[in-house]
């Protein structure tokens, strides 16, 4: 293998639209690794680099600093490849962005001059905002406004059942605002007054909170008071954003879904964002999901919404095609 060790010097501050190399050629042989391992350790199991076997680009703790891009261009602080390889058998991953304290988390951003091969797996699964706890009478929000562009509820109507989210946000992939690149997390589910009994209202999907007696939902960003958990709902999916001339996952996968609920009655999490700037794109057949997560009944007057679908985006041409959600 080739060491470009060099290369980002002579090329300095210069990022054109696929990156400008500097990392080398990068293959994630075996396991799940984070791409923020492979950027910043020395150390990591199941990667070779031009460092050698299990040796990650060691740029540093912190150095993985995707959110600067969203103001100072597409390849900047990521992975700048010329060749990123996943075997089949392998994962890359992220850490989570959980309540977003660190907006860094919860997005894989890397830039590829020659070919971008997954024959493994993309999960970014749930690593998008948090899902919201449970109060009575008035239901905690998803944290964060998300990626998700439709939703449905509960089979039940209030003020059984919490609705799912309707359709939200931009359908447009954004840099800003950037909390609009992950899944929005889903609402426990909250009490509702219903002929002088407590019931529990079913967990509104895709962000939404079920609010006051009648069941019904809002839209909001900011999370009430919690109160004693009666359910875990669904995390949102994380983002993902690569620029690569060439990309491939004809077979391999790609997972930004939205979590399902996890007990009670809670929602699922609506999905995160898929963007691919490519100049020859091979996706396969449904290989690229970001589904909304499903919502649960823990009896028959409770159900959880269902969290919306999320977003794929590719830029440029390509073969192939997907349906939960189609490409945009």
């Amino acid at each position: 293998m080739t060491a470009y060790y060099n290369l980002g010097a002579f090329l300095g501050q210069y990022y054109p639209p696929f990156g400008n190399g500097s990392d080398g050629e990068v293959i994630l042989g075996s396991g799940s690794v984070t791409l923020k391992s492979i950027y910043e350790d020395d150390d990591v199991s199941g990667v070779t680099t031009w460092r050698g076997t299990d040796k990650g680009l060691n740029h540093g703790t912190d150095s993985y600093l995707p959110y600067r891009n969203k103001t100072f261009g597409n390849c900047r602080n990521v992975p700048n490849f010329t060749n990123f390889t996943i075997n089949n058998g392998a994962t890359l991953t992220i850490d989570a962005l959980g309540e977003g304290t660190d907006l860094n988390n919860g997005v894989a951003w890397f830039c590829c001059t020659g070919t971008c091969t997954n024959s493994g797996a993309i999960d970014l699964a749930a690593k998008g905002w948090i899902g919201a706890p449970w109060t009575w009478g008035d239901s905690e929000n998803g944290r964060g406004p998300g990626g998700g562009i439709n939703g449905r509820g509960g089979s039940n109507p209030p003020p059984y059942g919490g609705t799912g989210g309707p359709i939200y946000g931009s359908t447009n992939i954004p840099k800003k605002p950037w909390e609009d690149l992950f899944g929005s997390g889903a609402s426990a589910g909250g009490g509702a007054v219903y002929d002088d009994s407590w019931y529990g209202g079913g967990g509104a999907g895709a962000g939404h909170r079920s609010v006051g007696e009648d069941g019904s939902d809002g839209l909001a960003k900011t999370p009430q008071t919690a109160g004693p958990s009666s359910g875990i709902p669904g995390n949102g999916g994380g983002a993902l954003r690569i620029y690569a001339v060439n990309f491939n996952t004809e077979s391999g996968t790609i997972s930004v879904n939205g979590q399902n609920a996890v007990n009670g009655h809670a929602g699922g999490g609506s999905g995160g964002t898929v963007y691919i700037k490519t100049l020859n794109g091979k996706l396969g057949t449904n290989k690229i999901t970001s589904t909304g997560g499903i919502g649960l009944t823990d009896w028959a007057s409770s159900v959880g919404g269902d969290g919306s679908e999320g977003r794929i985006h590719i830029d440029g041409p390509y073969t192939g095609s997907t349906t939960t959600p189609p490409i945009e």
